[in-house]
């Protein structure tokens, strides 16, 4: 594999002062990252030649699918905020119990 990381976190400032985390992915990380999984690809193909009955199809779906997730940092973000309105509402709750 050509990377272990596909990026890195900073901490930032907004112009209003609140403080934030900024990721940046290495540039070319999606081209490497692609690569990547047409070699798992083929070393799938070639492992289905000997051991056929392994669900090696399904693997690399199932890998392909979380490398690329992986690379979608808008979509992470999507679920970060989702996670983050949940939160709150589970305290909401939680504080007006008490």
């Amino acid at each position: 594999m050509a990377s272990a990381s596909i990026g890195q976190v900073h901490v930032a400032r907004l112009h209003s002062g609140e403080k934030v985390a900024v990721k940046v992915q290495y540039p070319g990380i999606e081209t490497i990252v692609k690569t990547d999984l047409g070699v798992i690809r083929r070393i799938f193909s070639l492992l289905r030649r000997f051991l056929p009955d392994w669900g090696w199809a399904t693997i690399y779906r199932e890998i392909r699918e979380m490398v690329l997730a992986e690379l979608d940092y808008q979509h992470e973000a999507a679920g970060d905020s989702r996670h983050c309105r949940q939160l709150h509402q589970i305290a909401r709750m939680s504080s007006s119990r008490a």
